[in-house]
């Protein structure tokens, strides 16, 4: 399979093994001949891990586990400096955030699919957004 960018819930439900969404990735993952994303999903999943910790779903050493797995996953982190105008224009063209369409504009300049669960990516931006779990 070719290069894929992989919104950062993508990420996230790999990792923490969120079903049904996590189920397949692993093997989808690997058969994908690059996984990218923006440098905005470092901090998103953090974030998510905090989270994930405060509400009891992982223990702090999990969480720290976490983070250098997810370094396994992703194989190339673009700037959001090199993706910031094309992010701009189209968060400002279908009036959706731009921390989302960073991940868009990888995909577009890079012509590959969006793998999201984003519901709302996926409905703004059908040209290149996808649920990885879909057949």
């Amino acid at each position: 399979m070719r290069s894929v960018v992989v919104d950062t819930n993508v990420l996230a439900y790999f990792l923490l093994g969120v079903e049904p969404h996590g189920a397949g990735l692993a093997g989808r993952l690997r058969r994908c001949g690059m996984v990218m994303a923006p440098d905005l999903w470092r901090p998103e999943l953090l974030n998510v891990l905090s989270m994930a910790v405060r509400t009891g779903r992982i223990d702090p050493a999990s969480a720290f586990e976490l983070i250098g797995a997810s370094e396994g996953v992703v194989d190339r982190t673009v700037s959001s400096a090199d993706l910031a105008e094309t992010a701009l224009a189209l968060a400002l063209e279908r009036g959706h955030a731009v921390y989302d369409t960073l991940f868009v504009a990888l995909a577009v300049r890079d012509e590959c699919p969006l793998w999201t669960y984003d519901r709302a990516i996926l409905k703004r931006f059908p040209e290149v957004a996808v649920c990885p779990t879909s057949p």
